[in-house]
Formats: C-alpha cells, sequence, structure tokens
C-alpha cells in the first residue's frame, strides 16, 4: 500500500521511506530524510528552518552508532592515565572540591534569578488590575467587616454570659433581648462583608483570568511549528495549562489580599477588645498559650500526612484509612 503524505510538519515525515521536495510544480529533491539531509539542499533549508532538522530520526542505527562513538571517543583511554598514582588522586580531589564550589554558587545564583523572576511575575500580574480599584475598595471593606465580626461576637457572648444568673425573669429577658440586637447587627454585618469580599475580590479575578487566557492562547498560536513538536508542548498539556493553571494566577492577588486583610483585622480587634475591655493579665496568659496551640496543630498535621503517606505506601495504616473514611 502507498500512502501519499502532505506534511506541513516535517516532523511528521521522518520515517517515511521517499521524500519529495515540490517547488513551483517541479520535485527538485527526494530521498529518505537521512539522505536529503546529507545533501544539504532545499529540504535541509527547509527543515533547519521549520526547527526539525535537530531532531535525529526516530529509530535509525546511524544516529544511535553516531552517538556511541561520541561517547567512546570523548572516553579517556587507558594511555592517558597519570603513572603517579598519588598526584592524580590529589589533583582530582582539587577540581572535585573546586567544582562542588563552583556548583554551588552557580545554585545560588540561579535561586536568586529565580526570586527576581517570580517577583517580577508577581508585579506583572499586579499590573493587570486595570480599573478594579473600585472592586478591591468594596472587597477590602468586606474583608475588614468580617475580621472584626468574630471578635465581636465573642464579647457579645461572655457579656451575656451574667444575663444567666440574674435572678428577675423579667430583667433577664429584657437583656437577653438587648443583647440579641448588637448580635443579630454583628451577624447581619459578617454575612455583607462575605458578600462584598466574594464580589469585591472575585470580579477582579474573574477578569484577570479571561486577560490572562487570551494572552496565553495568543502566545499559542503565534509559535513556530517545530515548537508544538516537542513533546512538553504536546496539545494536551497546552490545553490543560489553558483550561486549569490559568486559574490559578488569581490566587496571587485579589484571594491572597482578602484573606491577609481578614486576618490582620481579626487580630487587631481581637487585641484591642482584649485590653480594653478584659484583664492585661488574662491577655498575657493567652498569649502565652498560643505557641503551645500551634505545636499542637503542627503535630496533628504531621500525623495525618504520615498517616496519608501510609496509606500509598499499605499496610496497617491502609486499614486504618479504609475504616476512618
Amino acid at each position: 500500500r502507498t500512502t501519499i503524505v502532505i506534511a506541513p510538519r516535517l516532523s511528521t515525515i521522518r520515517n517515511a521511506d521517499k521524500i519529495c521536495v515540490v517547488d513551483k510544480g517541479a520535485i527538485i529533491e527526494e530521498g529518505t530524510w537521512d539522505q536529503l539531509m546529507t545533501k544539504q539542499g532545499a529540504f535541509y533549508i527547509l527543515a533547519n528552518a521549520t526547527g526539525a532538522g535537530g531532531l535525529p530520526k526516530t529509530g535509525s542505527s546511524d544516529s544511535l552508532e553516531g552517538d556511541a562513538a561520541g561517547a567512546f571517543d570523548r572516553a579517556p583511554s587507558a594511555g592517558s592515565v597519570s603513572s603517579d598514582k598519588g598526584k592524580t588522586v590529589e589533583l582530582k580531589s582539587v577540581l572535585d572540591v573546586e567544582g562542588a564550589v563552583v556548583v554551588a554558587e552557580q545554585t545560588k545564583e540561579e535561586k536568586k534569578k529565580e526570586a527576581a523572576k517570580n517577583k517580577k511575575n508577581v508585579s506583572r500580574i499586579w499590573n493587570m488590575h486595570e480599573g478594579d480599584k473600585f472592586y478591591f475598595f468594596v472587597g477590602s471593606l468586606g474583608a475588614f467587616l468580617v475580621g472584626g465580626a468574630n471578635p465581636a461576637v465573642g464579647l457579645i457572648m461572655v457579656k451575656t454570659i451574667k444575663v444567666l444568673f440574674l435572678d428577675d425573669p423579667v430583667e433577664c429577658r429584657n437583656q437577653a433581648l438587648l443583647w440579641c440586637i448588637p448580635l443579630f447587627a454583628v451577624s447581619i454585618g459578617q454575612m455583607l462583608g462575605d458578600t462584598m469580599r466574594g464580589w469585591g475580590f472575585g470580579k477582579p479575578g474573574e477578569k484577570l483570568t479571561v486577560k490572562v487566557r487570551m494572552l496565553f492562547y495568543n502566545a499559542l498560536v503565534r509559535q513556530e511549528v517545530g515548537w508544538h513538536d516537542l513533546p512538553e508542548n504536546a496539545s494536551g498539556a497546552l490545553c490543560a495549562s489553558l483550561a486549569t493553571e490559568v486559574n490559578m494566577i488569581q490566587a496571587l492577588s485579589g484571594e491572597t489580599l482578602g484573606r491577609t486583610i481578614v486576618t490582620i483585622m481579626t487580630v487587631i480587634v481581637a487585641f484591642t477588645i482584649a485590653f480594653l475591655v478584659g484583664h492585661w493579665a488574662v491577655v498575657l496568659v493567652a498569649l502565652a498559650c498560643v505557641p503551645i496551640m500551634i505545636s499542637g496543630m503542627a503535630i496533628e498535621l504531621a500525623l495525618i500526612g504520615g498517616g496519608t503517606e501510609g496509606q500509598a505506601s499499605g499496610g496497617l495504616s491502609s486499614d486504618a484509612g479504609r475504616i476512618v473514611g
């Protein structure tokens, strides 16, 4: 059976039995891949221009033999070994130390370059939020309300405890109704703030996702044909990046800012209420217990992580995971 293939991508015909190069309606070259590349004619120029010239022919014994021969040629021969073994070992140790120092310096430089690159990427993401100041203002205001609601609820609950110890039922009922009003107001403020935070930080994130996805797609279609032939640039991987990984970019701006504002506001309001309404000694004792609580949470997370790894490896922890699940 004879199959005729018109190949815009030269990499798809690398293993063809016969390749014909057509120019202005006439065949100017024909032969196998290796034969045409050896001639260094029109096909050779076209292959290098599309990026397929540097790719070895799949299953080519010549290329494998050439690589093997090159490896043997680069290997040191027996006659090149120094007769003075002591000097050879000493020279080798010195070279190893110098090589380790060079590798360590290169690693530090790469880490610095990577950190600077990440910083620039975050700055580029923030610069893409054009015209989103109003959304961020609304989201920040909502984050302030949510962050201050939790300490306020705690204060109200503490104040309502003494109502339970009143002897007069009428007074107890009146005090309970009185404290229900600020509790209801705080709950309304928290729901409103959560809505404002979600909309204020979600809308810029949606706009950013659409903008980055369009830039990503435009960059993909502008690449040369040979770039799409690389294994890491397969169509499945590019579609997955376009569909899922782009959504993670908004986490660097809107969502992170919202969580940070909520945390900061919660801490500020909590300490303000604690020192103004409560006793300073009790606050200090509570602060001293924070490291203990953090250590307990860290140990718990470590045990949970160990159990998860155990499930992957099987054994008793796998059985325990099935029972708990």
